[in-house]
């Protein structure tokens, strides 16, 4: 099997796809492995853009009669339309967009009428919550560094569980805000367990199968090196801490099942996951 990328970053942007890709989660669900997959797929290697709340500032509304649009999971800012549509409207077919985006009829028109693909991260809200505490704790830019400074460990999960009044939504609302996106049309999903291979603590052939499935949104076919994105694939990214799957079952207390249960109800079968019903008769019967 070829070691080449199709394409190679000395090219032209990748206008294969014939579409502008966009990867959208809430925030550690794995958006940078999928970015990374795209990139070892394509060989595109410029820049994404970037939309979040930490990116609102550029698209804030000129005036009060902007019509507007929510950007950020966790902490929603509203920003203006026509500056999303202008930055996105720039960008070639092929070029790379990340970002944490809550589904919203504006945002899906927009994306739609500019041919946009989506791709869709989903991974365990568990380990979700696990990663966003660590992460938090060592990254003193982020705008939760001071508090969680101040709580223990314990509760520092339990903050990236249940939220903080007006500066984080808990969990579950933090899911099903991007949730709907899986079905808008130009949009695909993306299960981070699915695409982390066995590095990951994952199946080989499942992560084979995503990637196929990947390819196959960006308009790749035949895949000509599958085998050497599986191997370059998992870590070495600024983000990435572990990346394993289940983190959550070592890190959850009594405490934080407890609290799972009682603000992510559902959640799970809504994300299309297996529940633990033994885990969740333990947390209840805490109560």
């Amino acid at each position: 099997m070829s070691q080449t990328p199709p394409h190679s970053p000395d090219h032209s942007p990748c206008t294969h796809a014939g579409k502008r890709v966009i990867v959208n989660s809430l925030p550690k669900s794995g958006t940078h492995l999928v970015e990374k997959a795209i990139r070892l797929l394509t060989g595109w290697n410029q820049p994404p853009l970037q939309i979040s709340s930490a990116t609102a500032g550029r698209f804030a509304p000129a005036d009060p009669g902007d019509p507007l649009a929510p950007i950020g999971v966790g902490l929603p800012v509203q920003v203006s339309i026509a500056k999303l549509r202008d930055a996105l409207g720039r960008l070639v077919p092929g070029q790379l967009v990340t970002a944490h985006i809550p589904h919203s009829p504006a945002m899906a028109s927009l994306l739609s009428d500019l041919g946009f693909g989506m791709f869709l991260v989903i991974r365990d809200p568990r380990d979700v919550a696990v990663s966003l505490a660590h992460h938090i704790l060592t990254h003193p830019q982020h705008r939760l560094y001071a508090h969680f400074q101040t709580l223990t460990p314990e509760e520092r999960l339990l903050a990236a569980l249940r939220g903080i009044p007006d500066r984080l939504q808990d969990i579950a609302a933090r899911s099903r805000a991007v949730l709907p996106w899986a079905g808008e049309p130009f949009a695909i999903t993306v299960r981070f367990e699915d695409l982390i291979g066995q590095q990951g603590g994952g199946d080989p052939c499942k992560q084979n199968a995503t990637l196929e499935q990947i390819a196959h949104h960006l308009g790749l076919e035949p895949v000509q090196n599958l085998q050497d994105v599986q191997e370059k694939l998992f870590g070495n990214s600024a983000t990435f801490r572990t990346g394993q799957q289940g983190q959550w079952r070592q890190a959850f207390t009594p405490i934080h099942h407890q609290a799972f249960a009682e603000i992510a109800g559902g959640l799970l079968a809504d994300l299309g996951m297996e529940p633990d019903r033994r885990l969740e008769r333990n947390a209840l019967e805490l109560k």
